[in-house]
């Protein structure tokens, strides 16, 4: 019976990620690196939400349409995970200049997530599959890339 709550649940939730027109960050990449290292999505035709992923938390940026951070004193909402077979149901609140979500990430090798924040008084849904593997890669990259930066301004 857990199985079919958890079907019909799962099915709902892409259906109105379907029906917003949202896409997820592979559906819809981007072609640059994110201001925060994390994943980008464009999120209806005024933000976009970028998606960092730490050991204990999930960082959300609300961007505007130049991919510049905005603030999100007043602004909270929800995110749901799906691990695998778990699903996890989060709040957002605000932490300086991004929504925090607590949880243990540490094992998470790969999961969807899918953000919900109110904006303008008009919910915003943002879908995100993280892989770590890829997330790794990235990270390097982007760190091998600071210090090169940092060594050619010496």
């Amino acid at each position: 019976m857990k199985r079919i709550a958890f079907i019909a649940t799962l099915a709902a939730g892409l259906l109105t990620v379907g029906l917003t027109g949202r896409l997820s960050a592979q559906e819809k990449e981007h072609h640059h690196k994110a201001p925060h290292g994390g994943l980008v999505v464009t999120v209806g035709k005024d933000y976009h939400f970028e998606l960092v992923v730490k050991e204990k938390e999930l960082n959300l940026y609300v961007l505007d349409a130049k991919e510049k951070a905005l603030s999100v004193k007043d602004v909270s909402g929800d995110i749901v995970v799906l691990m695998g077979k778990e699903k996890k149901t989060m709040k957002l609140s605000p932490s300086g200049d991004f929504l925090k979500a607590s949880g243990d990430f540490t094992k998470a090798e790969k999961f969807t997530a899918v953000a919900t924040v109110k904006l303008r008084g008009k919910n915003e849904t943002g879908r995100f599959v993280y892989t770590k593997a890829v997330h790794h890669d990235e990270m390097q990259e982007k760190h091998h890339d600071e210090k090169d930066e940092h060594h050619d301004m010496k």
